[in-house]
């Protein structure tokens, strides 16, 4: 997803990888960034809020929708932390959400995703070798020969299961990025902020109404 393109200055664009925004992690330096969305407030319309005209009354209602839908995120036990960046003439408003890891395990089964299991030494038998052996005849090329590749096998995440996979000692890591990209986007593509029957749902129309300007993945 990338922010929607907007008529009007150079200067009126967000600059959604400069501020102060955090690169990788929360404030906490350990809770890792996995997705980021961006709007933007205008400082004198947020002091004239109150004015009940229709441009503040769709600026309200864009408000409602973003809170709605953040709050519904935290629901979901997505962990969210909030940065803003206060321009001369607007604030740049930075949600970065992280997705802990019992909720990854939820989605990853959901998704079917699949996951390496631990990996297996390749059963095959150099047969040259044990002949030598048996007989008692020293392998004068033992040394030179490869090692034989290990055999990997993948297949769909179950959490009661977890000791099975390759990597279940990281829980940071388990996940590949992709992965984790699914999983979140998942979680922003079904969660609704208002009537369902109206299409109130996803952050893709949030993103169309532009209640939200930009929505990424950071890693």
């Amino acid at each position: 997803l990338s922010s929607n393109s907007r008529d009007g200055p150079e200067d009126d664009s967000i600059a959604v990888h400069g501020g102060e925004m955090p690169m990788n992690f929360f404030k906490d330096g350990l809770t890792p960034i996995d997705f980021v969305l961006v709007y933007e407030t205008d400082i004198q319309e947020e002091e004239k809020m109150q004015d009940e005209n229709d441009h503040h009354l769709e600026k309200n209602v864009h408000k409602t929708g973003r809170q709605k839908f953040i709050k519904k995120l935290k629901s979901a036990g997505i962990l969210i932390e909030e940065h803003s960046d206060r321009k001369s003439k607007k604030t740049i408003h930075y949600i970065l959400l992280s997705v802990p890891w019992g909720v990854q395990c939820y989605y990853a089964e959901e998704l079917n995703l699949r996951v390496p299991l631990q990996t297996i030494p390749n059963q095959s038998k150099n047969w040259s070798s044990e002949l030598l052996k048996k007989f008692k005849i020293p392998n004068m090329l033992f040394n030179e020969l490869p090692s034989l590749p290990v055999d990997l096998y993948t297949c769909p995440f179950k959490a009661n299961k977890l000791p099975l996979f390759l990597g279940s000692s990281n829980k940071n890591t388990f996940f590949s990025n992709t992965q984790r990209h699914q999983i979140i986007y998942e979680i922003l593509s079904r969660t609704h902020y208002g009537d369902v029957k109206k299409g109130q749902v996803g952050i893709q129309r949030l993103l169309n109404e532009k209640a939200f300007h930009a929505a990424f993945p950071l890693h």
